[in-house]
């Protein structure tokens, strides 16, 4: 039978009320995958993603500096502002819309803090980086590439504007009509992970509503059809899919 033809290998609902929680002073953290008091043996990792994660921090709150090696971190400011502690401290805070792309290498004390007088909101996506080596690097922009499914970060990017890390998998952010339908063909080592910021989408019969997540694997013809506006983020990498 023709490849792609076929339904994806594995197509699985995560539901919201299945993510891990962090509650401390000033700090509040949603995990899809292992972190702190969240220990899941089907939530280690997706093929090359290792952590997915949303922080909200307190004016004034911080997480305190802690070391990092062979990730690739991508950190999505969606409100308030941050600056970085540790490493990188001080440097200019990154606003709301700002994207930063965190290569660990050998490793790196990364933290951040929430400045100014009002709640700063997050996303923190790790991938696993192909070598552990160099120097840590660090790339901030202000603004994240808009667009149609434009990929945020890259290991082959289409432009300028796309972050470039070593990671054979890109991240994205989309958004689909009531009714449209994005349509791809994975790959036998293909690991796809929807996480759903608004509406409802429909991946080859499997439903997922706001603040749910979707793991799929190849080989197959991938569906994701929009029952309301959908808004989504999406990391596509080659590797091993993990826990299940």
């Amino acid at each position: 039978m023709d490849r792609t033809s076929i339904e994806p290998r594995h197509v699985e609902l995560r539901p919201a009320a299945e993510h891990g929680r962090t509650e401390l002073d000033g700090l509040s953290g949603q995990h899809h995958f292992c972190f702190a008091g969240f220990q899941r043996a089907d939530r280690m990792e997706w093929g090359l993603l290792r952590a997915f994660h949303e922080f909200t921090l307190q004016p004034g709150a911080e997480r305190t500096p802690s070391l990092h090696a062979g990730f690739e971190i991508l950190t999505l400011v969606l409100d308030g502002r941050l600056r970085r502690t540790g490493r990188w401290a001080p440097r200019a805070p990154m606003m709301a819309g700002a994207v930063e792309l965190v290569h660990s290498g050998v490793g790196a004390d990364l933290g951040v803090a929430a400045i100014g007088d009002v709640p700063a909101r997050y996303i923190e996506i790790w991938a696993k980086a192909p070598r552990i080596h160099g120097e840590p690097r660090r790339t901030v922009r202000p603004r994240a590439p808009r667009g149609f499914a434009r990929p945020i970060a890259s290991n082959r990017p289409a432009s300028a504007e796309t972050l470039r890390w070593a990671a054979d998998a890109r991240v994205a952010r989309a958004t689909l009509a009531a009714d449209a339908m994005l349509k791809r063909r994975l790959e036998p080592d293909d690991c796809l992970y929807v996480v759903l910021r608004a509406g409802r989408l429909e991946a080859n019969g499997v439903v997922a509503n706001a603040g749910d997540a979707l793991a799929i694997s190849g080989p197959g013809r991938l569906r994701l059809a929009a029952r309301l506006p959908a808004d989504f983020y999406w990391f596509r990498g080659r590797g091993n899919a993990e826990g299940y």
